[in-house]
């Protein structure tokens, strides 16, 4: 089980940059991006970046998108059940597998509640911290004609399901 993004995307004459969708910032998420480079250097390349908490952030880097229609695909394979488990992403762009990677990790529960779900800029704090840093809203350049979720079952053990009522409860203490 796990889960699937997939993008579809308009990239103009002269290329693209920005933020296709994130959730979350600096201190845990991700973001699907295209990113701007160093001085217009290495523009338009493909990004899926996690941020597991702001201890490691693990970057899935695809082809520079030329202008037209592409379809990015980031499909992650859990390695549960239980929280926290790490899994297996692969990013393909139009329909080729450009690179996989492991995680040992991924966020527990839940991405800090200050930031946003973002479709198409990132309204908050950057989810990249050097690399593929980039200054906010990063606003996409391009065009979104279609973005997906698929999300596969969640994946508790019996002893989480005995620990969720715990969590909700300080989660919402901590929203006081």
């Amino acid at each position: 089980m796990g889960h699937c993004l997939e993008a579809q995307v308009e990239i103009p004459e002269g290329g693209a940059e920005g933020m296709i969708v994130t959730q979350g910032g600096r201190f845990g998420g991700y973001g699907l991006f295209l990113n701007k480079g160093i001085e217009g250097i290495g523009r338009g390349h493909v990004v899926f970046l996690y941020n597991l908490l702001d201890l490691k952030r693990t970057a899935w880097e695809g082809p520079e998108l030329k202008a037209g229609k592409h379809t990015i695909l980031f499909d992650f394979k859990y390695a549960g059940p239980g929280f926290g488990k790490g899994g297996t992403g692969t990013l393909i762009v139009d329909g080729k597998e450009v690179t996989e990677k492991s995680m040992d990790h991924t966020t527990p529960i839940t991405f800090p509640e200050d930031e946003d779900f973002d479709i198409g800029q990132d309204t908050r704090t950057p989810v990249a911290a050097l690399e593929y840093r980039y200054d906010c809203p990063f606003k996409f350049t391009g065009k979104i004609n279609k973005l997906t979720f698929e999300l596969g079952l969640t994946q508790y053990t019996e002893q989480d399901r005995k620990q969720l009522p715990s969590i909700a409860e300080r989660v919402a203490r901590a929203k006081d």
